[in-house]
């Protein structure tokens, strides 16, 4: 077994935790330093049933797990502000579009 076929214990992954990775998920930047777990909830449940979340406030980012893909469009589609501060919301990129992006940029210059 892989890596990516056991979950964060060490453990067999279920068949419902294999499910397609980042499909709904939003890379979200601008946190303030004190975004909590609670203000993520708060926020980001307007928009739809969240099946995930990677805060990293400390470093100023998150990543946010939508269950279907058209709650996660409602969150693309509208500002989102956490207490007057505007977050930088975006569909998260898989790691080939990112290396894909990074070649052209190369390419570019």
């Amino acid at each position: 077994k892989g890596p990516r076929d056991t979950n964060n214990r060490g453990e067999a992954k279920k068949p419902e935790e294999k499910k397609v990775a980042h499909a709904n998920t939003l890379y979200v930047r601008n946190l303030p330093k004190d975004f909590s777990d609670e203000d993520c909830e708060k926020v980001f449940s307007v928009f739809g049933k969240l099946t995930g979340k990677t805060i990293r406030a400390g470093e100023g980012y998150a990543f946010i797990d939508f269950d279907t893909k058209a709650s996660m469009n409602d969150a693309l589609s509208k500002p989102v502000v956490f207490n007057t501060v505007t977050l930088s919301v975006q569909e998260k990129k898989s790691h080939a579009q990112r290396t894909k992006e990074k070649e052209e940029r190369v390419r570019s210059n």
